[in-house]
């Protein structure tokens, strides 16, 4: 993990009641809605995956860039041509607390640098998940799971569960190695 240098997220939840086909499908939809949620908040994804045990465990995997982005990030405004959106523009943020610089033109546009609302992926995760996550498009089996049993696990802090699950140890070594075992 440490020669990949990214952030390995794990999350780890379970046991969710229902047969194998369903499991899977609910799994594929969870990490869809979990991957654009953390796009949408500006953190780059390498690579994610899923994986279950199918009774009593069950990973949705995200590899990111950065755990951790800079406070600010640079909102862009209107152009100069479009009279009304500045003025809005302007009056949103000129006296604006998470307005951190600006506004000023840059290439025939507003620009402002703005406070990030979510600058820690885990905690970002972990806001949006500890009650199931359904208002981010998480599936309801998984959500249920999740709120009864949410657990977050960074890089070496699944250690634990590689040892003692040998389907999972086996996934994760595939996972780091990144090619299909026909290959």
């Amino acid at each position: 993990m440490k020669a990949r240098g990214t952030e390995l997220v794990f999350i780890k939840f379970g046991p969710v009641e229902t047969v194998p086909d369903i499991l899977w499908g609910q799994l594929y939809k969870t990490q869809r809605s979990v991957r654009n949620m953390i796009k949408q908040n500006d953190f780059s994804i390498i690579n994610d995956a899923v994986w279950s045990d199918e009774k009593r465990l069950s990973f949705l995997v995200f590899e990111l860039e950065n755990r951790f982005l800079p406070k600010s990030k640079k909102h862009m405004g209107p152009p100069v041509e479009k009279r009304l959106e500045c003025e809005n523009f302007l009056r949103k943020h000129l006296e604006s607390p998470a307005t951190v610089s600006g506004p000023h033109l840059e290439n025939g546009r507003w620009v402002v640098d703005i406070e990030r609302r979510n600058r820690d992926a885990v905690g970002l995760l972990r806001e949006n998940l500890k009650h199931g996550g359904r208002h981010v498009g998480v599936a309801e089996l998984i959500s249920k799971a999740m709120a009864k049993s949410l657990d977050i696990l960074i890089n070496e802090e699944i250690i634990e569960t590689y040892i003692s699950n040998n389907g999972f140890a086996t996934f994760l070594t595939e996972y780091m190695k990144g090619k299909p075992k026909w290959l």
